[in-house]
């Protein structure tokens, strides 16, 4: 039986090959790792080996092509030694065991079986790799640190024992592999061993995808230009494959990271254009608005003219009705319109400054999610975004929908979702003039949650509720906390502004005054410092001039 003879009769019933879009590693392979194998040769030293594949892990040992016996294509082998009835042929095991794995998802049994067959068949070296490939991705979905060597002696040893060999199930188990490594967090092997992959298998149906999840971990290693090289590669070598239009979007999402705005929003709208059947077209479409979105907010902070303001919402807008219209099922479509509601909140509202017209907005667009996308992560989102948004005109329906928030989270047993609620909870009461209510849940925050940017955010606002409450010594100490090496940038930026602000609203202007030149001179580079240099030269003047406090629920 010939190795293609295998190959087309075990994918008969569905190919272990990853088709872009529906197979395991569609979407996971996009960040995966392939291999720390030197050449295709064998385990590392600190990679321990079951007997049953010794021989195949061994990087130097030449194959023993003398000894090595493989039969004719079509020539029958010996009968095996006894083993599970009916299950000897290492083909009808190998399609066993992948029908005990992906369908009755009994790893238990079909480990079992596949350790008693390479015990028990110690000398069938040609055939192996099939029942090798079985009993290594009985771990794959529960232990892929313990996957990914047995995996990478799948291709590593047959490929060493005769390169001649056709290489059936190799670079699927590469491609296994390198998922297998991605997932037990070893990029460093992950990367060198795409190299690898891509060397070797150079007519692989998985290159696209390696190509791919190669970029991916450049980039998360923060290696942009390698990134967009593997990116241009796949597009370039591959342009009708599915994995084309992700690569094209990961361009404008490394575009957009590093604040190329326009450059991002051009990457991103060739994606409708070039696939316009290409199931990325709404995420191209939802990128392209958080591009024009943050395009709008340098344009203002650049220039602070009104003519800069919100300069391409009508575009938003429109984007946002194309996503609604034509992709409803889409998971991007409810993401983009949470998007827009940011996008309101944090530039256009005070951009404009029309803030009962953008409130209106903000709620017409989080009850449409809630209306088009009930029971959905998006729906609980914007159940909060609505409640902020009625603080001023319907605080008791606000109040309400923050309730039935933790109550909710509390009842799923969600805690992500009960610190957001809470949090939330407690800029509702600072908003409606309950400062011993907003203490009580900023503090609850504290104690329930383990992210160090959520932490920081509460400390703010608990220092800002402090001075609310009359306690300028428990507000000061807080924000000099803020103030620390320990946290980022940004946090220490808002928190010296704080202070300046809770200052001058005490009326000791002269100790606000020196603050404020503080955070002038250590944040200059700041998109806070145009205001804070305008409020200095209103505070130095000789009348007192109370500003308004500014919105301490993030760190912008």
């Amino acid at each position: 039986m010939s190795f293609q003879t295998i190959r087309n009769a075990s994918f008969a019933s569905g190919r272990l090959l990853l088709p872009g879009g529906a197979a395991l590693l569609a979407t996971t392979l996009i960040a995966s790792s392939v291999l720390g194998w030197t050449q295709y040769g064998g385990a590392q030293d600190d990679e321990a080996t079951p007997p049953y594949l010794a021989e195949a892990a061994e990087p130097d040992a030449a194959p023993d092509t003398a000894t090595a016996q493989y039969p004719p294509e079509d020539a029958d082998e010996p009968a095996p030694p006894e083993g599970p009835a009916g299950l000897d042929d290492p083909v009808a095991l190998y399609d066993h065991l992948r029908q005990l794995r992906q369908e009755e998802h009994d790893y238990a049994t079909a480990r079992a079986l596949a350790e008693q067959y390479l015990t028990t068949h110690p000398d069938r070296a040609w055939s192996r790799h099939l029942v090798e490939f079985e009993y290594a991705m009985t771990w794959y979905d529960d232990d892929p640190a313990t996957a990914a060597p047995l995996l990478a002696a799948v291709a590593a040893g047959h490929r060493a024992l005769d390169p001649a060999i056709e290489p059936f199930l190799l670079d699927d188990a590469l491609a296994y592999a390198a998922d297998s490594y991605r997932r037990s967090g070893d990029p460093e092997r992950a990367i060198r061993t795409y190299d690898t992959f891509l060397e070797t298998y150079p007519a692989s149906d998985h290159r696209p995808s390696a190509l791919l999840g190669l970029a991916t971990l450049h980039a998360e290693q923060g290696e942009q230009d390698p990134a967009l090289l593997r990116l241009d590669q796949l597009i370039r070598e591959f342009p009708e494959s599915d994995y084309a239009p992700q690569a094209q979007v990961q361009i404008g999402q490394i575009h957009l990271a590093s604040g190329d705005y326009a450059g991002a929003i051009n990457t991103f709208e060739r994606v409708p254009q070039r696939w316009p059947d290409s199931p990325q077209v709404p995420a191209a479409l939802r990128h392209a608005n958080r591009a024009m979105a943050q395009l709008d907010d340098a344009e203002w902070v650049a220039s602070r003219s009104a003519e800069s303001a919100g300069r391409h919402v009508e575009v938003i807008e429109a984007t946002l009705r194309r996503l609604l219209t034509d992709y409803p099922a889409s998971p991007s479509t409810p993401a983009a319109l949470l998007d827009t509601i940011e996008y309101y909140q944090q530039a256009y509202w005070w951009m404009l400054g029309d803030n009962d017209a953008v409130r209106r907005r903000i709620i017409t667009l989080a009850e449409q999610v809630r209306t088009l996308y009930p029971d959905t992560d998006e729906s609980w989102r914007a159940r909060l975004e609505l409640a902020d948004a009625l603080v001023g005109p319907d605080p008791a329906r606000a109040g309400a929908l923050l309730d039935e928030a933790i109550q909710s989270a509390l009842r799923d047993n969600k805690p992500d979702r009960y610190v957001a609620a809470l949090f939330h909870k407690g800029n509702f009461c600072v908003g409606t003039g309950q400062p011993a209510a907003a203490r009580a849940a900023f503090e609850d925050v504290l104690r329930s949650t383990d992210s160090s940017r959520v932490a920081a955010n509460t400390k703010l606002c608990l220092a800002h509720n402090y001075a609310r409450e009359g306690n300028l010594t428990a507000a000061i100490k807080l924000f000099d906390e803020l103030d620390s090496a320990d946290q980022p940038e940004d946090i220490r930026g808002v928190a010296v502004l704080g202070k300046a602000h809770e200052l001058y609203a005490a009326r000791e202007r002269e100790a606000a005054l020196a603050v404020l030149d503080d955070f002038l001179r250590r944040f200059p580079d700041s998109r806070s410092a145009p205001d804070a240099l305008h409020t200095r030269a209103l505070w130095s003047r000789p009348q007192v001039l109370i500003v308004p406090d500014r919105d301490p629920r993030s760190a912008r």
